[in-house]
């Protein structure tokens, strides 16, 4: 049983770790894939490439992941019953016939589930026909096979505790991953929309200058006008002025 429990296990646990680092590649690819240069842009877990944003064969794989592992979970879950199941009823017939050896009681299907689901050791008990040691034999195996049932209920508790919190690992994951790729596809607009920004304030700042200089070339030829104007005003009062006096 424990042997069991531990591949259940580890089956679980190994598709959940693969994905666990395909999440983990996508969400450092996704963050950090614009502030490096392209030669240092780290690659895709699962394709390789180089992560210039989301990659999209990535993020589908990984929910496939998810999935996949949801719907083993569920399988797992409906072969261990169904085998549980049948181990009981296995279990319950041949308590039914070692109880009729040993004791000379013939008892229902029914009854003997019941005594069996009610853990009680009180069929055990019972008076063991004196005359067949076939019989002290058979009631001895009725007891291990009880306790077995009571050792393989215990290891079903436990199992199902493991299963429930394995779902519960596998649906948060889930929705961690469906955060990560929404907070990447978020940043990345935020990226594209401000390398837009960033290319019309250039735009903005070059035509600026090339206004700034127009503008001071307008200035200067002005005042060069101005100044040409008053010289040949000064120029042409001024002998006037010699010929008056």
């Amino acid at each position: 049983m424990r042997l069991l429990l531990s591949t259940l296990v580890v089956i679980l646990l190994s598709p959940w770790k693969k994905s666990k680092r395909v999440n983990d590649s996508v969400r450092y690819d996704g963050f950090n894939h614009w502030m490096l240069p392209t030669s240092s842009r780290p690659q895709c877990g699962l394709c390789n490439a180089l992560a210039t944003n989301i990659c999209e064969k990535c993020e589908v794989e990984s929910a496939q992941h998810c999935e996949t592992l949801k719907h083993r979970l569920n399988e797992l879950l409906m072969v261990f019953n169904q085998t549980q199941f049948d181990y009981k009823q296995r279990v319950s017939r041949r308590v039914r016939r070692q109880l009729d050896l040993a004791c000379g009681e013939h008892l229902s299907s029914t009854e003997v589930d019941q005594m069996l689901e009610s853990k009680s050791q009180e069929v055990f008990y019972r008076q063991v026909n004196p005359i067949s040691f076939a019989g002290q034999m058979a009631l001895e195996d009725a007891t291990s096979r009880h306790n077995e049932i009571l050792q393989l209920e215990q290891s079903i508790g436990e199992l199902n505790e493991i299963f429930r919190d394995m779902y519960e690992l596998v649906h948060s994951q889930n929705e961690v991953v469906d955060h990560i790729a929404s907070n990447v596809e978020a940043a990345t607009e935020f990226t594209k929309n401000a390398k837009i920004q960033v290319t019309r304030a250039v735009t903005y700042k070059k035509s600026a200058q090339r206004k700034k200089c127009i503008i001071t070339l307008i200035s200067i030829a002005l005042l060069l006008i101005v100044f040409l104007v008053g010289m040949m005003l000064i120029l042409h009062w001024m002998p006037v002025s010699r010929v008056q006096q």
